[in-house]
């Protein structure tokens, strides 16, 4: 069935077909999305006892967006601010869009544009009680996060682990520390690489600023100070240093 992509409608979705094009010229950009991680994504943001098995229909036939909706018309927006940072030139720029896991955010605009009856899933997770099971698995979360703070971690990776979507885990982590997950992480990598300061190993100087930042997920060393003074008002090199004149 012939689809036509416009101004209007400016983004065609083909899920595995063999399709062909004809333009009179073309401005834009193709690309290959993962269907398992579509579907894995959507049920990680949809929360817990949803299956990503329920979002495969959804994928089977092929669809050009219409901005015609105010809905639809925000999220094709919003990609296309995405994308544009995927074009960013400014070094410094394309530093910080490496630590944003911008395939990730990419992602989740696609599924919400793909399932739009997402929305009903997560107004009813957002809604749902504080109970007993919730703070358990907050608490399994917690523990899971502290043993794997030297790693990359993403909202749709916390999403998957806990079973709840984002809405309810931003939620119950404000209601718990005044802050979303994502900062929580920040604050505990910067903590614990504070504790590692102060407890310095055989490397010297700056090289064990370095380390601390690696070891707790930091990629930039210079980032890293930036970040912990801001937090602590200190200097790593400073911490680093009481911890050598004061060992434990």
């Amino acid at each position: 069935m012939p689809l036509q992509i416009t101004p209007e409608q400016p983004v065609f979705f083909s899920p595995g077909h063999e399709y062909h094009y004809s333009v009179d010229h073309f401005n834009g950009m193709a690309f290959d999305l993962d269907l398992r991680r579509l579907r894995a994504t959507a049920a990680a943001m949809a929360g817990l006892g949803v299956s990503e098995h329920r979002f495969s229909e959804d994928l089977d036939r092929a669809m050009v967006f219409s901005a015609d909706d105010r809905r639809t018309a925000g999220l094709l927006a919003l990609l296309r601010r995405e994308f544009a940072l995927l074009d960013e030139g400014d070094p410094a720029v394309c530093s910080a869009i490496q630590h944003l896991h911008l395939d990730d955010v990419i992602y989740r605009t696609l599924v919400l544009l793909l399932f739009p009856r997402l929305d009903r899933l997560l107004m009813a997770g957002a809604s749902a009680a504080d109970g007993p099971l919730r703070r358990q698995v907050l608490e399994e979360l917690l523990d899971w996060i502290q043993a794997n703070l030297h790693q990359s971690l993403t909202l749709t990776q916390l999403e998957k682990r806990s079973g709840y979507a984002r809405r309810t885990l931003q939620r119950a982590f404000q209601q718990r520390y005044g802050y979303g997950p994502m900062q929580w992480i920040r604050r505990q990598r910067l903590e614990q690489a504070r504790q590692a300061l102060l407890r310095p190993a055989s490397e010297q100087g700056m090289g064990a600023v370095a380390a601390v930042a690696a070891r707790y997920g930091f990629t930039s060393a210079a980032a890293f100070s930036r970040d912990f003074r801001a937090h602590f008002g200190l200097t790593p090199f400073s911490v680093l240093r009481e911890g050598r004149r004061f060992p434990p």
